[in-house]
């Protein structure tokens, strides 16, 4: 399991002032036919030793069959479960939506 030291978690978990990372995605369902999963995707911020710091977010149908799907994350949802072990609170009821056809995020 790869942390991040103190210093690097705090260092990382802000921009420099006046600076904003955005990032932007259009989700299209894929029309291949057979069994697809509800979609889901995450977005988060590592350290440069892949150390999950901050979850910016997560997408997923709520309720129903959506959250039986997260562990398909498979890196995000790894951390996530060591980051809730440790005693974090579950991330995906603060910075969770159901899936868009385009989403935009700023941080």
């Amino acid at each position: 399991m790869a942390t991040a030291s103190a210093a690097t978690a705090k260092s990382a978990s802000a921009l420099p002032a006046g600076k904003e990372l955005a990032i932007a995605y259009t989700y299209a369902a894929s029309d291949a036919g057979g069994r697809a999963h509800n979609p889901s995707m995450a977005v988060w911020i590592e350290d440069p030793g892949g150390a999950a710091l901050r979850t910016l977010e997560v997408s997923f149908e709520q309720g129903g069959r959506g959250r039986k799907y997260l562990h398909d994350l498979v890196r995000w949802y790894d951390a996530d479960q060591i980051r809730q072990i440790a005693g974090g609170v579950d991330v995906t009821t603060t910075v969770s939506r159901r899936p868009a056809n385009a989403v935009r995020i700023r941080w």
